[in-house]
């Protein structure tokens, strides 16, 4: 949704029932919108976004004037989501040990690691552990593995994050981790 600041006469009164026009974004691939101010001055609309690039987009509000009203422009930028890469790593551990797994999480449209941000790790579904991405993207924690000796899937997930700026969207990924038997040791005890 396109909003834009309220529209003001001279005496800072607003002027309702005048059309704005909303652009977003620049050349061939601008999108407008356009709507009538209310008897706040507030206007708004909505634009389904297709073809824009990531990142900051310039927003253009105009309003073109009338027999009354002078014409008058805003501007400003708006960051569209963006998308994240999980980078799950493989892992091995042993039966009924705490062992550590670990992702990476970074920006898929600038390529820099995100930090600060919760990431979930699971083996086969059933132990999973939290761990907060570090500077570099990266999170770790341990899990305790119970399945027979063998190869399971590590699965990651990120739920995304629409408090920050830009908005980051979810991802997921996989890996393989390698569960190893448990080590034993037999004593004997009868005479000798």
């Amino acid at each position: 949704t396109c909003a834009l600041p309220i529209l003001t006469n001279d005496t800072n009164t607003p002027v309702s029932g005048q059309t704005v026009t909303f652009t977003l974004g620049s050349g061939s691939t601008a999108q407008t919108c356009t709507a009538v101010t209310t008897a706040t001055g507030a206007a708004s609309c909505v634009i389904n976004v297709t073809g824009q690039p990531q990142g900051p987009i310039p927003v253009t509000d105009t309003y073109t004037g009338s027999t009354y009203y002078q014409p008058s422009t805003a501007t400003s930028t708006v960051n569209l989501p963006e998308g994240t890469t999980l980078t799950v790593n493989p892992g091995t551990g042993t039966y009924n040990t705490p062992g550590t797994v670990s992702g990476t999480l970074v920006n898929s449209y600038t390529g820099a690691p995100v930090p600060g941000e919760p990431v979930t790790l699971t083996v086969n579904g059933t132990q999973k552990c939290t761990a907060t991405t570090n500077a570099n993207g990266a999170a770790s924690c341990t899990v305790t593995p119970t399945e027979p000796g063998g190869s399971y899937k590590i699965t990651g997930s990120f739920g995304g994050d629409t408090s920050s700026t830009p908005v980051l969207l979810s991802s997921t990924g996989t890996s393989t981790f390698v569960e190893n038997k448990a080590p034993t040791t037999l004593t004997y005890t009868g005479s000798t």
